[in-house]
């Protein structure tokens, strides 16, 4: 969903906060009520996994919505899209593994 959203835009305020809740908050209440149906069939250390992933992205919302409300002079668009942009691509690249742990977890209760 953040591939969608122009980072430009955001940090322009060119976007209203409305719009944004309404693009960002739908996949993310999904994610939430997927990572808790997950709690039934997981084991509370596999499940670790899934909320940390939730936990980033809702951390993506948070770092999202500080540079939109920041109205400091010093900083430009440039700092302020690019300070998230790195943001983001940390949190993916945390993800990822996050994942490929879970599946590696997962792989071997299955072999066992």
């Amino acid at each position: 969903m953040w591939h969608k959203l122009s980072v430009f835009e955001v940090v322009e305020r060119k976007i209203p906060v409305k719009e944004m809740d309404e693009f960002i908050w739908p996949p993310l209440n999904d994610l939430r009520k997927s990572a808790l149906e997950l709690k039934i069939y997981l084991k509370p250390e596999e499940h670790r996994y899934f909320q940390k992933v939730l936990d980033n992205f809702l951390e993506v919302n948070a770092n999202l919505s500080k540079n939109y409300f920041d109205y400091a002079k010093e900083k430009t668009i440039i700092h302020k899209s690019n300070n998230f942009s790195f943001f983001l691509e940390n949190i993916k690249k945390e993800n990822e593994k996050l994942i490929n742990e879970l599946n590696e977890m997962i792989r071997k209760s299955f072999n066992n």
